[in-house]
């Protein structure tokens, strides 16, 4: 939180699930925006979670999906990688 509470934005690029939920919960609880990228395989996203009042990534996703559906970047690979 210390760290967090430095900056403006906190970039996400972490490669798994349980990262991601903790980056989220400590950036709403520092009320700071959250940059998420990913890639896996052929596809990639980029969203801004929590900017200016909007949704979280908590808020868009609850429940973490179950850990047999998620794949990581060295099992499935990443395309030009």
């Amino acid at each position: 939180m210390e760290i967090i509470g430095n900056y403006d934005v906190v970039c996400d690029c972490t490669d798994n699930v349980p990262t991601r939920y903790l980056l989220n919960d400590a950036c709403v609880l520092a009320n700071k925006p959250l940059v998420s990228g990913s890639a896996l395989r052929w596809e990639g996203q980029l969203t801004v979670y929590h900017y200016q009042d909007g949704p979280c990534f908590r808020c868009l996703f609850p429940e973490p999906p179950p850990s047999e559906l998620v794949g990581s970047c060295a099992q499935n690979g990443v395309i030009g990688s």
